[in-house]
């Protein structure tokens, strides 16, 4: 029997915790530069496992705000994809042992924000293939990364939330969006700013950036709105990104 069919109780209750954080998988479309609601179709996947199907049903509200997403990520960065393969990866399955389908996806990193990487570096991400997104290499992407799991697996928090697609922008440089359309990363119960340092760190980020000052400011004022638009200037993200990591002191580490 081929082991990527092999169905167990163990099997089921791995396959479920593993749906409860990476419920959806993208449509080939998503991973294109031209970020709109006509280029990106999610899909959720679903097995003939009917307890993966339903944990994947119950587990697609969108909009983890930035809050959530820095404080729940262990690895955040910009990154450009220089490959990926399936492979299959060798788990326990009660008193046996099973495999099951993976991918791997090879980043050079851009921008560390979060976590023990340098600029330049590679880094491999391992992901359960039924649940993981389709890259295509050269993409270039702002990801907040879950922990690891007990097998070594790491995705996008909630996949959708913290996987950001960057395209060329114009007045206010690149754009970027995550998979559900930026929606609640900030509001007026939980707005992008938590205090008025917060703030300030951000803004002497995006001067650091050598962005000019009006440009600043029309940034800033974004985020002083009651919720944000489908694209977002890619700066203004790492702004309040560096900020909030800054502000938890969790800054990165070199290693």
């Amino acid at each position: 029997m081929n082991p990527y069919h092999k169905i167990t109780p163990y099997t089921l209750i791995f396959a479920a915790g593993l749906a409860t954080t990476l419920p959806i998988r993208n449509d080939a479309k998503a991973v294109e530069t031209n970020i709109s609601h006509a280029t990106y179709s999610p899909q959720v996947y679903t097995s003939r496992s009917p307890n993966f199907a339903s944990q994947s049903a119950t587990t697609q509200s969108p909009g983890m705000s930035l809050d959530r997403l820095v404080s729940g990520a262990e690895i955040i960065l910009v990154g450009e994809v220089v490959g990926s393969r399936l492979k299959s990866t060798t788990v326990p399955d009660g008193n046996d042992r099973v495999d099951i389908p993976t991918k791997e996806i090879v980043f050079r990193v851009i921008e560390n924000l979060k976590g023990k990487l340098r600029n330049g570096d590679p880094l491999v991400v391992t992901m359960y293939e039924p649940a993981s997104v389709r890259v295509g290499n050269g993409e270039k992407v702002l990801w907040y990364l879950s922990p690891k799991s007990v097998y070594g697996f790491q995705a996008p928090l909630q996949l959708r939330s913290g996987y950001f697609l960057i395209k060329p922008g114009g007045e206010l440089g690149q754009l970027t969006s995550n998979l559900d359309y930026n929606q609640g990363l900030w509001s007026e119960s939980e707005p992008l700013w938590s205090s008025l340092n917060e703030k300030e760190l951000a803004r002497q980020n995006l001067l650091n950036r050598q962005i000019p000052k009006d440009s600043v400011d029309r940034m800033l004022s974004t985020g002083d709105g009651a919720c944000c638009p489908e694209l977002l200037p890619l700066d203004l993200l790492l702004a309040a990104t560096h900020a909030k990591v800054a502000s938890s002191g969790s800054a990165p580490s070199q290693r």
